[in-house]
């Protein structure tokens, strides 16, 4: 049995399992955090190379003059971390970027976010943008997968080329 559920007329399959999201604990918890003056972007998923944070942190690199946060969520090795923190301090954006680790429940950073990106280079059914959805929140994401199923480019979000910082 697979769960599923229709979203603008579309299968979704692997339904998430809930329904809304808290948005006052969001704020009591993670509203300090959260700096409504400026745009606030979060990549969730492991942190490995297939999920494009370097990607991510050269294309926010390009748009380094604008005030964002970017928010990582998600665990990975100790030596992809070290790897991508490396590249990261030598960037001008490492101030900007906020590593969060592993959270049992993500989507209270993401509820109170402006947009979701998945900057994947591969991609079969990227659940955390259905969870994206539930937030009423948008996504950037790759043209990979099934990221070009989920994403209603203009709609629901945009889609990008992958690994292309500059896109």
């Amino acid at each position: 049995y697979t769960n599923r559920f229709i979203l603008n007329h579309n299968i979704i399959y692997n339904k998430p399992g809930i329904e809304r999201l808290p948005n006052a604990e969001n704020e009591r918890l993670y509203g300090p955090l959260v700096n409504p003056n400026v745009y606030n972007l979060c990549i969730i998923g492991n942190i490995i190379p297939l999920k494009g944070h370097s990607v991510l942190f050269e294309a926010l690199e390009i748009l380094s003059d604008y005030d964002f946060n970017c928010f990582v969520i998600g665990s990975g090795t100790q030596r992809e971390i070290k790897i991508l923190k490396d590249k990261l301090s030598r960037q001008n954006i490492k101030d900007k970027i906020i590593f969060e680790g592993y959270l049992t429940f993500p989507f209270q950073i993401l509820g109170m976010c402006d947009f979701l990106v998945s900057a994947s280079s591969r991609e079969a059914n990227s659940r955390v943008i259905q969870e994206s959805y539930l937030c009423n929140k948008p996504v950037i994401a790759t043209k990979v997968g099934g990221q070009t199923e989920l994403v209603k480019h203009g709609i629901t979000g945009w889609l990008v080329k992958p690994n292309s910082p500059k896109s």
